[in-house]
């Protein structure tokens, strides 16, 4: 099951432009906390003027049949105009990273916007969300174990009409723009789908990737694909007309690429058939402002 990361569209972008022009190998390199505690949302550049490394950000563990809350909601009829990015597991779930063991709700993504004067006082802040570096396969582990012990719990024995679920599990680690497989919108939301459809037109525009859209139930954890078509068509629902559907989203799509940047060209390790297909995305209807 993959990792779910609820975004603000265009702050995620930002990160993920700075992300762009760094080598995996630099951010491998690069130490677990910013030395001035800043925030990630803006560019940031080192004493050469290269482009700067952006903190960890905190992702959710979604499994099949186990339910938990997101940081924001991503479902419901409650009009959220949230979006998430997922990030599948790699298949031997063997990628190293910082795992929240703990049941309480508490994001503690905002320990990467406070500055640590040396390694030893952000590993006293690590240790005291209770967070560890961990194997993807050790926290679907950790979350299965967690999800047992709830429902053993007697209350649930006692109301088998309730379905035991758990607090949020938090995964923190680096992603780049080519870690992101498909986009989670709630589909009860037209913004929600106006938002995600843009963004995910707009990474596709610089992977080369065609996204396939999800909701998520949190109930039982599980995500169910949303037809491409049904995406574009509820986000109208936003608008008065097809017309001004078009422009706004001529202008939203043009905005999320530049900020993910300008003249970037598709990477040549894409296969040629799905290079075709980025370039492609800027079309003629994309010129008339059609979606």
């Amino acid at each position: 099951m993959p990792w779910i990361r609820v975004i603000n569209p265009e702050q995620e972008l930002k990160r993920l432009n700075v992300r762009n022009r760094i080598s995996p190998s630099e951010i491998d390199q690069q130490r677990g906390y910013p030395a001035e505690g800043h925030d990630t949302d803006d560019e940031y550049q080192d004493e050469k003027g290269g482009a700067n490394y952006t903190r960890m950000s905190a992702f959710h563990y979604v499994q099949d049949g186990i339910g938990q809350r997101l940081f924001a909601k991503l479902t419901g009829k409650d009009e959220s105009s949230s979006i998430g990015i997922i990030v599948d597991c790699q298949e031997n779930m063997d990628r190293q990273v910082l795992f929240r063991k703990w049941a309480k709700c508490v994001v503690t993504d905002e320990i990467f916007k406070k500055s640590f004067k040396n390694e030893e006082d952000y590993k006293k802040a690590l240790e005291g969300y209770a967070i560890e570096k961990v194997t993807e396969k050790e926290a679907k582990e950790w979350t299965e174990d967690l999800f047992k012990k709830f429902s053993n719990d007697s209350y649930y024995k006692e109301n088998p009409e309730e379905t035991a679920n758990i607090s949020w599990t938090e995964g923190l680690f680096r992603h780049t723009v080519k870690d992101i497989s498909s986009v989670c919108i709630n589909p009860e939301s037209p913004r929600s789908c106006f938002l995600g459809y843009c963004f995910a037109r707009a990474v596709e525009k610089y992977t080369g990737k065609r996204f396939d859209f999800f909701s998520y139930d949190g109930d039982n954890g599980n995500l169910t694909k949303v037809d491409r078509e049904d995406v574009k068509s509820n986000f109208t629902k936003c608008f008065k007309n097809e017309s001004e559907a078009n422009k706004a989203f001529s202008e939203t799509y043009s905005k999320y690429k530049e900020i993910l940047g300008k003249g970037l060209e598709v990477p040549s390790s894409v296969p040629a058939s799905a290079s075709s297909k980025a370039v492609n995305l800027e079309s003629s209807k994309d010129n008339k402002g059609r979606f």
